[in-house]
Order: C-alpha cells, then structure tokens, then sequence
C-alpha cells in the first residue's frame, strides 16, 4: 500500500484568490469524487494495488464556476511500503536516534543495563558503547553532527560523550540530574536540562557546556522559574525549551540573553524545528484530545493542523520539511501518522494492535524509525516510505 501526497496549491484564478479557491479529488478518475470540496488545497490517499492510476482535481471558484485537470502516476509494486524490525531482543529498547549519514541508529537498551548501543540501519547485531555503574542510568543518546561521537545523559553522573565507533568515555557535568542533551548544528556546545538549586529553590533550567570540556553556562536562570527540553534552532542561534508547568514554548539566544515566549497553550512533550527553522511544531490540547500544532520560530500566531478527536502528539519534520509525521490514536491504537506540513488530510501509515511511538525520520527521508511493542516488548522497527 502506498500513500500518496498531493498539493493543489499552486491553483489560481485571475478575480479569486488563491486561499478561497475550493478543491475536491477524484482518485481513480472514475467520475466518482471522491472527497468534497474544501479550501484545503492538499490530501493525501493510499492506494491498494499497484499499476497506473489517474488522479482527477477540480477547482472551484465563490462563484460556483468550475475546472477540472488530471494528473497520471504509477503505483509500483516495489514501492510499497516496506516494515521491518531492526531490533529483537526481549530487553526494552528506547531513545533511537539516526546517525547523520544515516547508516546507524544510536539507542538506550536495557539488555545489559541501561546502555547506549548501536546498530546498522541495515539490520544486524547491535553493539554496546557503553557500561559500569559510573554511566549507568543511560537516556537520550544524541549523535554529533558530524557522526563521530555520541552524547548521553546518566542518571548517575550527568552528561556524558562516547565514540561512535567505541572507545572512552568523556564526562560534561557530575550532576546527576542533568538530562536531555542536544548538540549544537556546529558540534561545538551541548545545550541540556539540569535540575539544581537556584536563587530561591530547586529549579530544572537549560544549560550549555563545551562539548570537549569545560565551564557550564546557565542561560535561563532570571528568564522562567523552570525550563525544559532545550531544542537548538537549524542555524544554531536560539535554543526554544518550554516554561514552567505550562509547558509555553519560548525561545532564547543561545549566547544568552532575553527569553521570547512563542505561545500561550501549553505544548505536550516538547516541541521541534522546521528544517529551515521557520516554525516549530508540537502537540498541544487537552487530556485526550491533544493536536498538532506549528507557531513562526520568529513569533506570531500558532496554527492548528490537526482536528481529530482523540491524542495527536510527538510531531516530526520530514527532512525537507514538506511533510510531519506524527502518532496518533484516532483509530484507537497508537500508530504512525503523516501529513503536509501545511495541514490537510493526514495517511495512516502503521496498523496494529499495539502501540507505536516516537518518529524518527531518516537523513533522506526515505525511512521512519519509531518503537513499538507489537512484538510483546519495545523494540525498534523500520517503515521503509514508498512514498
């Protein structure tokens, strides 16, 4: 089955704008249409076998006067998409994370403890980087851009750096309440969260270190009581966290400065960056009826892209930046969704009766990697797109 994205967004009129345009498709030009009319210009569709199909769109003015135009695509058996499991082993595994050639993926596993490994992107057997009670505790192993070396946090000891390939280890920071480390696009610093004493109590704030070595800077101490989830804009200027219980997104210089906050709701497990830095998507809403959301990285109005009732959560940016994919439970279980960036219908990528989480697109967007427990436990598996 292959999921097909299309955009009609490039539609004009030369007395309608574009924006009140409606648009509705007919998928197998069959003279049925298929959806109805909407000002949303892009869908999406999976079909069910393969072979040459043609997609029929007609558009619409406020003045009911209609064209209509056909495109032809093939649907190849080969493309289909293509799921496979990368990890089996019935410890749990967490945390994944591509390598930025893409041709690993960096996990937490607890099979011998709890331990950064790795495995090819392949398949094949995964090989432990590290162990010992001094790094135990492992969370969040994070490549360097480069692909040369891996940080982690341990609850025991604080933020640490391994080599990809193996070798020793490097430690950042002794507290072992530092969590959450991210690299910065340059691979100089490491921004991350530490949960330590500040002017009147104990408060969780977003740090940076040096990634060789050396001094900690608190850059959010006198801006928020509290800051979490630190995530470094593309160009390696900002650093957006969210604030106190809230959860607002706010974004700050990461040189150190003035905090900016973004939005008002509060977003649901941390949030994530365009590709070009644009906008930052994340999942805000109530208890069980959570939504995708973007808001302008600069400021500005936060857009709703999802609507369906039940949770849409943990967005993920394809690497272009056309498409989010996301995990939602609107068919009851938990499975793998995607959609334009823009918004518009969204395609039911994985269906089982488990539980799918965590996206992880690959360095050419070719591939998802996400956890789920259809095994009987959590592993990593591998969607390979035919898209």
């Amino acid at each position: 089955m292959t999921p097909f994205l299309v955009d009609a967004s490039c539609s004009s009129d030369g007395q309608v704008a574009m924006a009140s345009l409606e648009v509705c498709w007919d998928w197998e030009n069959d003279g049925t249409w298929d959806t109805p009319y909407t000002t949303t210009k892009t869908a999406a569709h999976r079909y069910e076998s393969p072979g040459p199909k043609t997609i029929r769109l007609a558009v619409m003015d406020t003045d009911s006067s209609r064209a209509t135009t056909t495109r032809q695509i093939t649907v190849n058996p080969g493309g289909a998409d293509v799921l496979s499991r990368l990890t089996d082993d019935p410890a749990e595994d967490s945390y994944h994370q591509w390598s930025p050639d893409g041709t690993k993926i960096a996990f937490r596993s607890y099979r011998a403890g709890s331990d950064v490994w790795v495995v090819s992107s392949a398949g094949g057997t995964a090989t432990q980087l590290t162990t010992g009670p001094a790094v135990g505790g492992v969370e969040t192993p994070q490549w360097s851009p480069d692909g040369e070396r891996i940080a982690f946090a341990s609850e025991n000891s604080g933020i640490w750096v391994v080599p990809a390939a193996g070798g020793a280890t490097l430690q950042l920071t002794s507290n072992p309440q530092d969590s959450s480390p991210r690299w910065s696009p340059d691979g100089n610093m490491i921004a991350f969260c530490s949960y330590r004493y500040g002017s009147r109590q104990q408060e969780f704030h977003v740090w940076v270190v040096p990634a060789d070595g050396g001094d900690e800077i608190c850059l959010t101490a006198g801006v928020v009581q509290d800051a979490l989830r630190p995530e470094w804009s593309p160009d390696g200027t900002k650093i957006a966290f969210l604030a106190g219980i809230e959860g607002t997104i706010w974004v700050i210089p990461a040189a150190g400065g003035e905090g900016v906050q973004l939005t008002t709701q509060r977003a649901t497990a941390g949030c994530q960056w365009s590709p070009d830095g644009t906008w930052i998507a994340f999942a805000s809403g109530p208890i069980g009826d959570t939504d995708i959301w973007v808001v302008p990285g600069a400021g500005g109005e936060a857009v709703q892209l999802t609507s369906e009732p039940g949770i849409d959560w943990s967005p993920a940016w394809s690497p272009d930046g056309q498409r989010i994919a996301f995990i939602s439970n609107r068919t009851t279980n938990y499975d793998l969704w995607v959609m334009p960036a823009t918004g518009g219908q969204a395609a039911q990528l994985t269906s089982a009766s488990a539980s799918d989480q965590d996206a992880q697109w690959s360095p050419d967007g070719s591939e998802i990697a996400f956890l789920s427990d259809r095994s009987g436990h959590w592993d990593i598996w591998v969607l390979a797109l035919g898209l």
